[in-house]
């Protein structure tokens, strides 16, 4: 029996291939066919390798490891090429941010899947990224008895949970977040001076919380979210710091879990 959350992706899928890409971003044919059969071939993928069935795809299993794990199955047991394989991401990608755009309750499936970085490397290279587990595994790799161990990995899941790129999240400041009755958003000065507002899941907000509690008690709303102290004064953290602390997170975590793969592709910390 089909579901709410089923019909509401469906309906969304069929306006967007039907209406949106036609009527509104007057798409060639050529770009139509693309997209259309990028969905089809993750439906067939769907079916055949997760076990789930079209008619039960919904907003919640059409996310970011199971894109990704997609992409990966077209390279790799495919043989399909880059530009291939970042055209049907760009189709995803796409579509999520028509949904986004349309109703905010969608945003935080567009801003996952929005991570994913276009795919690099030549024709022998093989795409291989981190599951769920071993995500959880990398962010509690940081020691949470100790003080700067809690900052390390909060700031591990703002990347990993928002999406956003690394300059985003250092130029954040308190005054960037804003709480309502039934939510919390971050507001993000992106490229081009454009203005995101991104909402923060419920399991964020308690990391948030906590980090607010420990390392903002008395804190200014101008002072950034993430400092570094010198001579007692806070000043903004720059991009060597968390370079270097996320280096280290990967270097412990691949030399314990023995998994040879940049961690940087599945989490898309953007550090360059």
């Amino acid at each position: 029996m089909m579901t709410k959350n089923n019909i509401s992706f469906h309906d969304w899928l069929s306006e967007y291939l039907k209406i949106y890409l036609i009527k509104k971003r007057h798409y060639s044919e050529k770009t139509l066919k693309a997209y259309k059969q990028a969905f089809n071939q993750i439906r067939i993928y769907f079916d055949t390798t997760l076990n789930i069935k079209f008619v039960n795809m919904n907003f919640d299993n059409f996310n970011k490891d199971n894109i990704y794990s997609f992409l990966a199955y077209l390279k790799n047991e495919k043989g399909c090429s880059i530009n291939t394989i970042n055209l049907r991401l760009s189709a995803f990608k796409s579509f999520l941010k028509y949904c986004a755009e349309e109703d905010i309750e969608l945003y935080n499936y567009y801003v996952k899947v929005k991570s994913i970085h276009r795919f690099k490397g030549g024709k022998n290279n093989k795409l291989e990224y981190l599951t769920t587990d071993q995500v959880k595994l990398l962010l509690n790799e940081p020691d949470t008895k100790l003080r700067i161990g809690k900052r390390n990995q909060f700031l591990m899941i703002m990347l990993y949970e928002t999406g956003i790129r690394l300059d985003e999240l250092l130029n954040l400041k308190l005054n960037d977040i804003y709480r309502f009755d039934n939510r919390i958003e971050i507001r993000v000065l992106g490229k081009g001076n454009k203005v995101k507002r991104i909402p923060i899941l419920e399991g964020v907000v308690v990391h948030l919380d906590n980090y607010l509690k420990q390392f903002h008690d008395n804190s200014k709303a101008d002072e950034y979210l993430f400092y570094t102290k010198h001579q007692n004064l806070k000043t903004k953290m720059c991009p060597g710091t968390v370079d270097a602390i996320l280096k280290n997170m990967r270097d412990k975590f691949m030399k314990k879990r023995q998994i040879f793969h940049s961690t940087y592709t599945h989490i898309c910390l953007d550090i360059q």
